[in-house]
């Protein structure tokens, strides 16, 4: 049996070693398929003449009692698929799931017009939102705002005209995750609320208009049609011109206050960087604010003295006749953000002077220096200064003479 054993085991070694210079559809893959080979008529016999004996002694040996040489599993084909588990196909076949979801609402078609009109009717413009503001903190304010006049849903937030960085102007979702923002060019962002019906978005815009948000106002609206801050009311309005960048509606509310209490404000701004282009236009509460605020003397924001003009109504003639100052022209286009760069660099330059300890050092020193001369006033010790007027006597004295 040992005999017979290695005879079998050093056959099938060569069988094996052989085949591996054939096709890979002719090449053996298993023992018992080089034992078939093997015990065929085909098969060349070898010198000793054991090659024709071999397959029935290993039938033998290794068959058991039934005689029969176990068939060898089917083998799969090169460059078929594999076959996955049962977990792995339905992981699988949720992933295609979803792929298909994401392209069905890729390719969906878009609103119609009367979907538009409805979607505008149920939607809350909410303007001067503080830039660190999230949707939650944005829902949470205006929820304890309304109370329980409304009670409903609020199905969509989201935000836009975001001030990003310059590095962020191409993917300006990513800038909006990163919350990459430009606090020189402005300091707030708009937002927008789905809610259930148009009466909603009248009763949140009441409660909303004119809450104090940190350091900002809120200004509620509609949207669309539904507006009514789109259009100010010329007789309660006044223009703003010779803004500086980056102005606030909080800087424009607080040069306006002596004349009255401001309803709203509207910096007019670039859609792409939402940077001011100079100019604003105010609305007062009551008519009378306008005749006063046009009366100020010397309004000014960061060093700049501002223009402020009553809102004129333009008449069909005006409106037709062209403008001298192109914006889509590409020579303006060029102008405006030469002077639009100029502008940023400025204003970036002083945002970092207020900051840098240089100045900050300045700052502390004087107050210092400001402390010790109000405790000489109070301790009666204040030092003359120079080319202040001496005293004159009553009567010219003059000096004696020492003698000793």
């Amino acid at each position: 049996h040992l005999q017979e054993t290695g005879l079998c085991l050093l056959t099938v070694c060569e069988a094996m070693l052989s085949s591996k210079g054939n096709k890979p559809e002719q090449a053996a893959v298993s023992v018992s398929q080089v034992l078939a080979k093997a015990g065929s008529s085909d098969s060349p016999a070898t010198s000793d003449g054991t090659n024709a004996g071999l397959f029935d002694s290993f039938s033998r040996l290794f068959a058991g009692q039934s005689g029969a040489v176990p068939a060898a599993k089917p083998q799969p084909a090169l460059g078929a698929p594999e076959q996955l588990s049962t977990r792995t196909r339905k992981r699988v076949e949720a992933n295609k799931a979803k792929i298909a979801e994401v392209e069905h609402a890729v390719e969906k078609k878009q609103d119609t017009p009367e979907e538009k009109r409805e979607k505008e009717a149920c939607t809350l413009f909410v303007g001067n939102i503080p830039l660190k503001w999230t949707k939650k903190h944005l829902k949470a304010v205006i929820k304890g705002a309304v109370g329980d006049s409304y009670t409903g849903k609020y199905k969509q937030i989201w935000f836009r005209s975001e001030p990003l960085a310059v590095g962020y102007q191409q993917n300006r979702r990513l800038g909006a995750i990163q919350q990459q923002y430009d606090n020189v060019a402005s300091h707030s962002k708009n937002g927008y609320i789905l809610l259930d019906s148009q009466e909603a978005v009248r009763t949140v815009s009441k409660a909303a208009h004119g809450l104090q948000a940190d350091s900002h106002v809120l200004r509620a609206d509609g949207v669309g049609e539904h507006s009514t801050l789109q259009n100010f009311d010329r007789k309660r309005s006044v223009f703003i011109g010779n803004l500086p960048y980056g102005v606030t509606e909080t800087q424009i509310r607080k040069v306006l206050r002596p004349a009255g209490t401001v309803d709203a404000v509207r910096i007019v701004r670039d859609k792409k960087t939402q940077e001011s282009k100079g100019f604003a236009f105010a609305r007062f509460e009551k008519r009378s604010s306008v005749k006063e605020a046009l009366q100020l003397w010397n309004p000014h924001i960061q060093g700049r003295v501002l223009r402020i003009f009553k809102v004129q109504e333009q008449t069909a003639d005006q409106a037709k006749t062209p403008v001298g100052f192109d914006e889509e022209h590409p020579a303006a286009k060029r102008v405006w953000q030469r002077a639009q760069r100029k502008a940023r660099v400025s204003a970036h330059k002083m945002a970092s002077a207020r900051t840098s300890p240089m100045l900050a050092g300045i700052k502390a020193k004087k107050q210092k220096v400001e402390k010790q001369k109000l405790r000489q006033e109070k301790r009666g010790k204040v030092k003359k200064g120079r080319g202040a007027p001496k005293p004159q006597a009553d009567a010219p004295s003059k000096k004696k003479r020492k003698t000793r």
